[in-house]
């Protein structure tokens, strides 16, 4: 059996336990997909979650809306969370952490 080199097993770890992807939805929708998402994820014991929001790229106003909306309710329900990094998805992902 091989062995992961130091550095996969790294990237391997720190990966989230799963993602949701709220293209499409509006912001009502969105809020309701995120808070049922990590209720679940919570209650499954995942610790890390990327959740995709996209960054406005198609939004008639060519902002990011839904994404600010998104992190406002995170703050307002205490939930630790970041920009994701380029190999995680980059500025259109968050990664929220779960515990």
């Amino acid at each position: 059996m091989s062995r992961l080199p130091s550095h996969k097993l790294k990237q391997y770890l720190e990966r989230p336990e799963g993602e949701l992807d709220l293209h499409g939805l509006n912001r009502i929708e969105a809020e309701r997909e995120v808070g049922d998402f990590l209720d679940k994820a919570a209650s499954l014991g995942w610790k890390k979650v990327k959740i995709i929001t996209g960054r406005g790229l198609n939004s008639p106003s060519g902002h990011a809306i839904l994404k600010e909306h998104v992190q406002a309710y995170l703050r307002r329900h205490s939930y630790r969370f970041r920009i994701a990094k380029g190999s995680e998805g980059g500025p259109g992902s968050l990664i929220v952490e779960l515990g």
